[in-house]
């Protein structure tokens, strides 16, 4: 390595607590996700797909599948975790076995904005690869027990609409088939109302965990770009939490605006 030159930094384990980790991808086809032109340095984003990420916990629980939804895949793989999955791991400890991570888009990327970039190109990569997005939520919640809506503020603008719909109604359509009891749609609250963007479902990673789960509720207007602010969503008691175990205290983060 030359004088001057950043060592490049290694890349974290899966810890202890993670029994096994797999995933699917697509977009090995050679199909280019964007322009030559345009295109991102190849460290910016995967010329992957990423549809699942499950990871199978050692900690003793119940045998329960938590799906998770995100914006768009961040750097986690079967190797090595990113830091919104180590917060999720440490979230789903002693209430459920496995978590499935989703996200709106499949587009691996560290920074949303070269999501976004894909998502404006509109690709034939891209548009086969979000309808086989959409067929691995539908088979990955239809197997679960719960899903957790987490996409913050990082869903791509240009079609952001119809993948949190399209997500939406596949959740919508599993807790149809096995009941509400049986099937909560959950979040960890909402962001506040912002124009444009209205109010979404707060991401993990820089959120509290004195933050539990709570209820989807269908008055929240996330789905208004110009919502009218309404009654505060009441706190519902925490789910899943009755038989798990006692867990050591946390530090608290900073809570995500």
């Amino acid at each position: 390595m030359s004088p001057g030159q950043a060592q490049a930094r290694p890349r974290p384990t899966w810890g202890p607590e993670v029994l096994s980790v797999s995933a699917t991808w697509g977009g090995d086809d050679g199909m280019p996700l964007v322009r030559p032109a345009d295109a991102p340095p190849p460290t910016d984003y995967d010329p992957r797909f990423r549809f699942t990420l499950t990871i199978e916990l050692s900690d003793p629980a119940p045998d329960r599948t938590l799906v998770v939804v995100g914006a768009n895949p961040s750097t986690a793989d079967e190797q090595s975790p990113d830091p919104t999955m180590t917060r999720l791991v440490e979230r789903a400890r002693g209430r459920f076995r496995r978590i499935v991570m989703l996200n709106l888009s499949p587009f691996r990327s560290r920074y949303p904005h070269w999501c976004e970039e894909a998502h404006k190109q509109q690709s034939p990569a891209l548009l086969r690869a979000l309808a086989e997005n959409l067929q691995a939520a539908h088979k990955a919640m239809l197997a679960a027990d719960a899903v957790l809506l987490a996409w913050g503020r990082a869903a791509p603008k240009t079609d952001g609409w119809k993948l949190k719909q399209d997500m939406l109604q596949a959740a919508r359509a599993a807790q149809a088939l096995k009941g509400a009891a049986h099937f909560p749609i959950l979040t960890l609250g909402w962001t506040k109302i912002v124009p444009v963007w209205g109010q979404q479902p707060r991401h993990p990673l820089m959120l509290s965990y004195e933050q539990d789960f709570e209820l989807y509720d269908e008055r929240t207007p996330w789905l208004d770009p110009y919502p009218k602010p309404e009654a505060p969503l009441a706190r519902q008691p925490s789910l899943f939490g009755a038989d798990a175990p006692p867990t050591k205290p946390r530090a608290a983060h900073r809570l995500s605006k």
